[in-house]
């Protein structure tokens, strides 16, 4: 059987954390076919990847926060847009699929 479906995120999560002094985004993700890629987080559209499934927000890219994540086939989910305000002090949203 051939894997034709993208990875799904279930959930973003964005905390300030008190040692970096900086907010964090966290994913979480799977893949039901061939797995995760190794380095299967975006978190600038595509641009690069990294195997950590968090993010530091930074002032030079907090204007640009768009999370993609692939399989091991390169299947990528759409991109998420992150909305980023100065008083953003969390944010989380999570996706429920029933069957």
């Amino acid at each position: 059987m051939k894997d034709t479906k993208p990875p799904v995120i279930i959930s973003t999560n964005t905390q300030y954390n008190n040692s970096l002094k900086k907010d964090v985004i966290t994913v979480e993700a799977n893949d039901i076919g061939v797995g995760l890629h190794n380095s299967a987080y975006s978190f600038d559209n595509g641009k690069t990847w990294q195997s950590d499934n968090y993010f530091v927000v930074n002032d030079d890219n907090k204007d640009n926060l768009v999370i993609i994540v692939r399989d091991k086939l390169g299947l990528q989910t759409e991109g998420i847009k992150i909305y980023w305000w100065e008083k953003i002090y969390s944010f989380s949203f999570s996706l429920n699929f029933s069957s």
